[in-house]
């Protein structure tokens, strides 16, 4: 990990926390049933094993490192998924913020397939007082690039309900997608791109490892699935509800 941190830490010099004193690492490892990227299947749905690293400064200033297998069936035979993203925290009042950008990598991936892509991002949370419930509202955009016919969108409204004298907290997350398509694209398929996913479910935190199960799902229905690729080969088992459940190990 020292490379990694020797690079995360150069971006948040240069992003002017100058003080490497005041620079604080966390690590994360996890193990997935099905990795899910906006409520559709990359690894074809089989497990993936997935790890992080994240540099912060108490200024807000952060950056980081997020990989996770993935199918090289469904990603032009991709090994892996490499992000990485930086980015800035802060709070107002009761009103905490998050903007960055994150820039998706495939290692591995045929020459020519340009999935490699960036986006910008930023959502705003609360707490409520008395209940405890977290509401995040958020928003990415991907600007049109590589094979992307046109801008991606997405926007999402989460709910976090710790369970009281437990470990255990509920979680809901709803998401729309205005899809980027892919070139070629006519209207009619860039418009049955655009598709809803849903997760709800429930995290438990035991000392420092959280397990998770929840549900996660979409509204594309089998005839969209096979009229336009949401996914390379427009896999509908991509798109389908399906239980979910993960173990993540935080250093």
């Amino acid at each position: 990990m020292i490379l990694p941190r020797f690079v995360l830490l150069a971006m948040l010099l240069m992003a002017g926390a100058t003080h490497a004193s005041s620079v604080t690492f966390s690590e994360s490892a996890t193990l997935t049933s099905d990795y899910r990227f906006r409520g559709l299947s990359r690894s074809d749905g089989d497990p993936a094993v997935q790890g992080s690293i994240e540099a912060s400064h108490v200024s807000g200033f952060y950056a980081g490192l997020w990989a996770s297998s993935v199918s090289g069936a469904q990603l032009a035979g991709a090994g892996a998924e490499l992000d990485g993203y930086a980015g800035y925290r802060g709070q107002r009042g009761q009103l905490g913020y998050d903007i960055g950008a994150q820039y998706y990598t495939y290692p591995g991936a045929a020459t020519g397939s340009r999935l490699v892509q960036a986006e910008i991002y930023g959502s705003a949370s609360m707490t409520l007082p008395k209940v405890s419930t977290n509401v995040r509202v958020g928003a990415a955009l991907a600007p049109q690039q590589g094979r992307m016919a046109r801008a991606n969108l997405y926007g999402y409204g989460e709910l976090m309900q710790p369970v009281p004298t437990t470990a255990i907290t509920l979680r809901a997350h709803l998401g729309y997608t205005r899809s980027s398509g892919v070139e070629g694209a006519t209207a009619t398929q860039l418009s049955a791109a655009n598709y809803l996913d849903y997760t709800v479910g429930a995290d438990y935190v035991w000392h420092r490892v959280t397990a998770n199960l929840s549900y996660i799902g979409t509204d594309i229905s089998a005839d969209r699935a096979s009229a336009y690729p949401f996914v390379p080969g427009g896999l509908r088992a991509s798109s389908k509800g399906k239980v979910m459940i993960s173990l993540t190990a935080h250093f």
